[in-house]
C-alpha cells in the first residue's frame, strides 16, 4: 500500500500531461488554420486585381510626371480620368487557394441591364474603350453625322482615286485631324481606309511579301508587344511570311518584317526600330500616339503607318481603320 499513492499520483500526472499536450497540438492547428485562411484573404482575386491597378496607375503617373511639367500633368489626368471600380467577389476556387480570372463583363449596351457603378468590373484581359461614351453623349448633336439615303449607292467613292472606296469627306477629315495633332505628315501620303487596323496588318503583310521566295519572310516585334500580333500574323498559316517573335534577340539573316508599336502595347513606351541591319521592312503602328495618350514630340515620316479610329475617338464599333503610305509603288501593292 505504501506504493499506490506514488503510482497513482504518477499515473495523475502523466494524464495531465497528455490532456495539456493535446490542448497544445489543437492550439497550433487552430492558428495555423488561421493563418491559411489569412493569407487566402491576402492573395485573393480582388487583392492581386487591386495590387496590378495600383502597379499600373502608379506607372502612369512616374510617366507623366517625367514627360510633363506639372501644369501639364493635371491637365493630362483629367483628361485621362475614367471611373475604375473594381468590385471581385472571391468564387469557391479561390477560397481553395486558386485563382479564377473574372468573367468578361458586358456594358448595359449589350446586355440591356442598367448599368451600376459599384457593380463594375475592370477587365484586365482586353480593353473596350467605353470610358469615351459618356464625353460623346455630353456632346450631343453637335457630333451627330446624317447619311442621305442615296449616298453610299456606288462601289466607288472616287474612281480616280487609289483607294477608290475611300469616301473623300473621312479622307479630308483624317488629313484635317493630323494637321491639327501635329501627329503624322500626310502630305504626299496615300490614306486606305479598311475593317479597323488588324486587317491593314494583314494586308501589309501580304504586300511586303512575295509568292516567289524560298521560305517565309519572319515577323518579329520587341517583347513586350501586342498580344494579338502572333494570331494575326499566324491565323492564316499562309507560305509568305510567318510569326518569329520577340525582334530584339532575333539573328535570321533573310528578310524580315519589324513591328514598331508606339506608344507600345501593352507597356506604353516610345519606341524605335531594334533590329540593326538591312534587308528588312518597317511596319509602324502608332494607334497610342495621340495626345491624350503621350506626348507628340515631332510629326511621324514612316513608309507605312497604321492608325485606328478606336483608340482616335473611342469608336471601336465603327471598326475604320486606315493607313498611310509613302510612295505610288508600294500603295499599289497594297490596294
Amino acid at each position: 500500500m505504501e506504493f499506490s499513492y506514488p503510482l497513482r499520483a504518477l499515473r495523475e500526472r502523466r494524464h495531465v500531461t497528455n490532456t495539456s499536450t493535446l490542448v497544445s497540438e489543437e492550439t497550433k492547428e487552430k492558428k495555423r488554420g488561421s493563418m491559411a485562411a489569412a493569407l487566402r484573404t491576402l492573395f485573393s482575386t480582388r487583392h492581386m486585381l487591386m495590387l496590378s491597378l495600383a502597379l499600373n496607375l502608379s506607372l502612369m503617373l512616374k510617366m507623366i510626371e517625367e514627360k510633363s511639367s506639372p501644369a501639364e500633368s493635371l491637365i493630362i489626368m483629367e483628361k485621362l480620368q475614367p471611373k475604375l471600380i473594381a468590385e471581385v467577389s472571391p468564387s469557391e476556387s479561390t477560397q481553395q487557394g486558386r485563382f479564377e480570372a473574372p468573367q468578361p463583363h458586358f456594358s448595359a449596351q449589350e446586355t440591356g441591364d442598367t448599368p451600376d457603378d459599384e457593380d463594375s468590373i475592370v477587365n484586365l484581359d482586353h480593353g473596350d474603350p467605353t470610358m469615351y461614351e459618356n464625353y460623346w453623349q455630353q456632346m450631343g448633336d453637335r457630333t451627330t453625322v446624317v447619311i442621305p439615303g442615296w449616298q453610299f449607292t456606288s462601289y466607288f467613292s472616287v474612281a480616280s482615286n487609289l483607294c477608290w472606296f475611300l469616301e473623300p469627306e473621312l479622307a479630308n477629315e483624317i488629313i484635317r485631324l493630323h494637321g491639327v495633332v501635329g501627329n503624322a505628315i500626310t502630305d504626299g501620303r496615300h490614306i486606305v481606309v479598311g475593317t479597323g487596323s488588324s486587317q491593314l496588318y494583314q494586308a501589309a503583310l501580304y504586300a511586303y511579301t512575295s509568292s516567289g521566295a524560298s521560305e517565309p519572310v519572319t515577323v518579329v516585334s520587341a517583347a513586350p508587344y501586342y498580344s494579338s500580333y502572333p494570331t494575326a500574323t499566324d491565323c492564316v498559316k499562309s507560305s509568305l511570311f510567318r510569326w518569329g517573335g520577340d525582334a530584339r534577340v532575333y539573328d535570321g539573316k533573310g528578310p524580315y518584317i519589324e513591328l514598331v508599336t508606339s506608344p507600345n502595347n501593352p507597356d506604353g513606351f516610345v519606341r524605335d526600330s531594334v533590329v540593326n541591319r538591312s534587308g528588312g521592312i518597317l511596319i509602324h503602328d502608332l494607334a497610342y500616339y495621340w495626345p491624350h495618350y503621350t506626348p507628340i514630340t515631332s510629326p511621324a515620316n514612316h513608309e507605312l503607318t497604321l492608325f485606328t479610329v478606336s483608340k482616335t475617338t473611342g469608336h471601336a464599333g465603327s471598326r475604320i481603320g486606315y493607313v498611310m503610305l509613302n510612295g505610288y509603288f508600294s500603295s499599289l501593292h497594297f490596294i
